[in-house]
């Protein structure tokens, strides 16, 4: 009977030691707290955590500086985390953060944009930018009939996103000789670069039909420069991501488009498949796809924003 007991006593012992060490610690890098986007993965990742007892998010922000994120990598590495989480901040220079991590076994998930090592990386959570940038497009080609100036507003430069929204553009340009690339220039997701871009574009004297942005931040700066030059509805503003000030525009007859990128779904994605990797589950990419916001759907996109936002400002 006293060897039962010990048997026993030894069985409760090492069920506790492997309820301990079941616990996933995630260390998470974002590129910055700037983009109300990135607050929609962040969101999504802390909402879908939240009921996991055993998962701990430790979430840190890159301030749009790769350095900085490549040390905040190293430092999760030090501290032995379980897997990491990266928001490239650029898909060159993020790249030797994804190195750290497979020398030193942990896996990682980058989410929502890529490095040029992706491959290295344990897998991806997001949309397919060159899929956005096309459909951005395609949507002001049908606009302007096939015809006039383009000009292109992109994020910041080396940003995965902002090259494969470019490739996107670029494959439907080719499709349309009468449009015509006029300009482009990074306003690095910031509204008032974009407002002084736009305004120097639209001084230079060329005529332009329509403005692709890599983001709404950027294309609220596009119209405002549009508006001040009294062309609202001659020269046509495409976004990106559905913020609240986009959609209200948009149902207002001003911006012609956006997309619905959905950036909750991305980050709870994202810390799923980094609990799975960190308990030796094989796991693969996750695609959510982008969807077109026009005014003849505006109405049921917000009442989505309206979910969305209220879930943001539980953690914001």
């Amino acid at each position: 009977m006293k060897k039962l007991t010990a048997l026993a006593a030894c069985a409760m012992v090492a069920l506790t030691v492997a309820g301990a060490q079941a616990k996933v610690k995630i260390g998470v890098s974002i590129q910055g707290n700037k983009s109300t986007f990135m607050q929609y993965v962040v969101a999504g990742m802390r909402d879908y955590a939240k009921d996991l007892k055993d998962v701990e998010l430790v979430i840190v922000y890159a301030e749009d500086r790769a350095d900085k994120q490549v040390g905040q990598i190293e430092n999760f590495i030090a501290q032995r985390v379980s897997a990491i989480i990266m928001n490239p901040v650029d898909s060159v220079a993020s790249s030797a953060a994804v190195d750290a991590a497979v020398k030193a076994k942990i896996p990682i998930i980058t989410v929502n944009t890529k490095t040029d090592n992706q491959r290295l990386a344990t897998a991806f959570s997001g949309s397919d930018d060159v899929e956005a940038g096309q459909i951005q497009m395609e949507a002001l080609a049908r606009l302007v009939g096939y015809k006039g100036n383009v000009v292109l507003i992109h994020g910041a430069m080396g940003h995965s996103a902002q090259v494969s929204r470019r490739i996107g553009y670029t494959n439907v340009l080719k499709k349309y000789p009468g449009m015509k690339l006029a300009y482009e220039q990074s306003a690095d997701w910031q509204t008032d670069k974009a407002q002084s871009l736009m305004e120097h574009w639209l001084q230079m004297g060329k005529p332009i039909a329509a403005v692709a942005t890599n983001c709404d931040t950027m294309a609220v700066g596009a119209q405002n420069a549009v508006d001040a030059a009294r062309l609202t509805g001659k020269v046509l503003v495409s976004g990106m991501d559905a913020i609240p000030d986009v959609m209200r525009s948009i149902k207002a007859g001003i911006i012609s488009s956006t997309l619905w990128q959905d950036g909750i779904g991305q980050g709870a994605k994202a810390v799923e498949l980094a609990v799975a990797a960190a308990r030796g589950q094989k796991v693969a990419d996750v695609y959510v796809p982008f969807e077109l916001v026009t005014k003849d759907n505006i109405d049921a996109f917000i009442m989505r924003a309206d979910a969305r936002d209220a879930l943001v400002k539980k953690y914001f």
